[in-house]
């Protein structure tokens, strides 16, 4: 069965601290150079978009990257509509 994958992440990691521009701009917690290489062993349909400006939480960034971040989403559950190989018989 294959199924549906979205996997958003910030663009960037922190490569510095004590930058509070890049603090409050990237991830803070993950290596998304890890995220990437990871997410491509998951099997399925998988989409993987990164988010410029995007903190660890993408939804606690700020107001206009939570936004996109949002609208990628809705975006991404519209083109499944009907996709889902577990609503078929068997």
């Amino acid at each position: 069965m294959r199924k549906s994958v979205l996997v958003l992440h910030s663009e960037r990691s922190v490569s510095n601290f004590l930058d509070e521009e890049q603090v409050q701009s990237r991830d803070a917690i993950l290596n998304v150079r890890d995220i990437q290489r990871v997410t491509r062993n998951i099997q399925g349909r998988v989409e993987i978009v990164s988010v410029l400006g995007g903190l660890h939480d993408l939804v606690l960034s700020c107001k206009e990257v939570r936004g996109k971040v949002y609208q990628i989403m809705f975006d991404w559950l519209e083109r499944q509509n009907g996709t889902d190989d577990s609503n078929g018989p068997g």
